[in-house]
């Protein structure tokens, strides 16, 4: 949470009178006795707390996905034909329904896992943000493990008053296109 600057009104003679002081615990508080009314902690939230909450939300319907449900990745993500995925296991794709499709193919291969922003850098720039880290964890697919371990950038945009996914890019992951490669039938 950002720091804030608290309030606290004072009443004289029937005019109130503002002080305002720097809030040591980033959380403000406002104070109004002459008319009884008491709001004792505001948290404020910035727009990188945002688009951090966003990240959170995002990264934890991935952990999701890696146990074989993809559905909460329709919460983050926008839906529009302009958003784009380029995911470890190579390719790139382009609208809602094939970035979903994506993910679905991969849940349904995926039984175990868990994946973890680390070195997380976020910029925000009006109603986009990015951000920056690396990604790290361990996914089962098809009974065979795949440590991860790749940098990624996210792109969101803020569409009515939340932030959503717009855009997913990773490393190829060798140890995973590895995998995928032990279940196409040989070619003939």
């Amino acid at each position: 949470m950002s720091t804030f600057a608290s309030t606290r009104s004072l009443v004289k003679n029937g005019t109130a009178h503002l002080q305002t002081r720097q809030a040591e615990d980033d959380q403000a508080k406002i104070i109004i006795d002459g008319t009884r009314i008491r709001v004792r902690e505001v948290q404020i939230m910035t727009t990188e707390d945002e688009v951090r909450k966003a990240s959170e939300q995002f990264y934890a319907a991935l952990n999701r996905m890696t146990k074989g449900d993809s559905g909460a990745l329709a919460d983050i993500w926008s839906h529009g034909a302009a958003v784009t995925a380029m995911h470890p296991i190579g390719g790139r794709e382009v609208g809602w329904d094939a970035v979903r499709a994506s993910f679905d193919r991969v849940a349904q291969l995926a039984s175990d896992g868990r994946v973890e922003l680390k070195d997380q850098l976020i910029r925000v720039a009006g109603n986009v943000a990015y951000e920056t880290g690396v990604e790290h964890g361990q996914v089962t697919l098809a009974g065979y493990d795949a440590t991860i371990e790749h940098r990624v950038t996210n792109i969101y945009q803020q569409e009515g008053g939340a932030w959503r996914l717009v855009h997913h890019h990773t490393d190829t992951s060798p140890a995973m296109l590895d995998i995928l490669s032990r279940l196409q039938p040989p070619s003939g």
